[in-house]
């Protein structure tokens, strides 16, 4: 029996590679449809490897995601943006911390023991996707299969991301401005038992041993271990915790971005500010993210062209310790603050095996910040050897990273006071300076024949150098509870 639908119902049918048809049915039980390709898509541009190529030629497997797709959703890192947007492409946080990179598998494991991240091409050489701001990329396409990723070699293995950063176009200058508030919170975490469902899961666990039913709650907390005189006061005063609810928070997160980009036939320049801050899910758990992006492109005469893209990245983080796993097995009763609002260390007095989970928050007791800047300059000269057949183009991309990471630990962390570690101030400091250097030569050769025959040639030639210096400084047992 065909299905019923209202007079006034419209069927939509869709397809990749085919135009989206909306028809009525009027009433019909059986409809005909014809796909029609979709001649826009087939044409549409693909940046593969070291060049761009058609739709309709395409032989490998590539996706793409624009603009508009990655500025939709509000967050600070591009990979984050493409969550649920390419077939094929897993992306998870690292953690739930402010500030906490990603994990990007394309089309699952594909080493035992070697790395799994792809490759980012950002312009035509390779980058960090995290230097970028979301609202500076115009488009992304991901090279999926062999075929598609063989030019990188090696270093292509894990797929290849290719990044295309926005740039000016010729005869308009154009402004942007994004900007959006939102939350960052209601994380689903199970919560411990507390008030009567405590004292009921107790006493059921107390009659399943003892099979006898405790009279009071003095035989109650006794017969678990607890020193009933210390816990009794507080469960009758109702003084219940939910440390779930102390430990996290509703945070915020907030983000401006502006560009402006213009030019005429012999200048076009683009240049970009943007600014995100983010509040975590823990307490003192934030992070403050500054990104530049510039370019310029000088037509010097008809054979001739020169620019350069780069970018500035700067971010300051402050991560906190969580103690959530602790929560399950706490006494759920105590005071979290004293009546001056100052965190108490052990929440139930007299219950010195139970620290505070809040203890890391006191001031001077724990801090941890990395600090971490990025420069990169990709300057660039374009020679047309031939019109619209033989073109050359040289490019150097030179990137500067430097990070460093503090930690501090006083005798009073909640590590230190549970005796998990030794009772000495700790602190470190670890040091990272990076840089990159990237050279390539492309030889291009494009010749077509009554718009139905098309020959292309590639030649390329590239060097790379890569260091990365790494410094570790320690110390213990320093006297003071002072940090910088």
């Amino acid at each position: 029996m065909y299905p019923k639908y209202p007079p006034h119902s419209v069927l939509t049918i869709s397809y990749v590679g085919y135009v989206t048809q909306e028809i009525p049915v009027d009433g019909r039980s059986v409809i005909d449809v014809t796909l029609k390709e979709s001649r826009e898509m087939l044409d549409e541009v693909v940046v593969v490897g070291y060049g761009t190529v058609k739709k309709r030629d395409l032989t490998g497997a590539v996706a793409s995601v624009k603009s508009g797709d990655l500025t939709m959703t509000p967050v600070a890192s591009a990979t984050e943006a493409l969550e649920g947007r390419v077939a094929g492409l897993d992306i998870t946080r690292e953690s739930g911390q402010a500030g906490s990179g990603t994990k990007i598998l394309l089309r699952g494991n594909r080493s035992l023991t070697a790395g799994q991240d792809p490759l980012f091409v950002i312009d035509g050489i390779p980058g960090s996707i995290d230097n970028l701001n979301p609202n500076d990329i115009q488009s992304i396409d991901i090279l999926k299969d062999a075929s598609s990723t063989a030019i990188y070699g090696s270093a292509g293995a894990n797929g290849v991301i290719m990044i295309t950063t926005k740039q000016a176009e010729e005869g308009k200058v154009q402004v942007d401005l994004d900007t959006y508030f939102g939350w960052n919170g209601f994380a689903k975490y199970p919560k411990a038992l507390s008030g009567d469902a405590w004292l009921d899961y107790l006493k059921e666990g107390y009659y399943a041993t003892t099979g006898n039913q405790a009279s009071d709650l003095t035989q109650l907390f006794n017969g678990y271990g607890y020193n009933a005189d210390v816990i009794r006061p507080y469960v009758e005063q109702g003084k219940w915790i939910d440390w779930v609810d102390e430990t996290l928070q509703t945070g915020t997160q907030q983000n401006y971005s502006v560009s402006i980009r213009g030019g005429n036939e012999r200048f076009k320049g683009n240049f970009s500010l943007g600014y995100n801050r983010t509040e975590g899910i823990y307490r003192d758990d934030k992070s403050d993210l500054y990104t530049s992006r510039f370019g310029m492109d000088l037509k010097i005469n008809k054979w001739l062209t020169a620019g350069m893209q780069g970018g500035l990245t700067f971010r300051d983080v402050d991560n906190r310790s969580t103690r959530l796993n602790r929560t399950f097995s706490y006494v759920p009763v105590g005071d979290v603050y004293d009546a001056e609002g100052n965190i108490n260390i052990y929440p139930v007095d007299g219950l010195q095996d139970q620290v505070s989970l809040l203890a890391d928050e006191r001031e001077g007791v724990y801090k941890k910040n990395s600090k971490t800047f990025a420069f990169t300059a990709n300057p660039y000269l374009d020679v047309t050897i031939l019109p619209e057949m033989l073109t050359f183009r040289t490019i150097l991309g030179t990137s500067v990273s430097s990070s460093r990471t503090g930690e501090f630990k006083s005798n009073d962390t909640f590590m230190m006071l549970t005796g998990s570690e030794t009772a000495i101030r700790k602190a470190s400091l670890d040091p990272t300076l990076s840089y990159n250097y990237t050279w390539e030569n492309i030889l291009n050769f494009r010749k077509s024949w009554n718009n139905t025959h098309n020959l292309g040639l590639t030649l390329i030639t590239s060097w790379a150098y890569n260091q990365k210096e790494k410094h570790t400084a320690y110390n213990e047992g320093l006297l003071y509870d002072k940090f910088l």
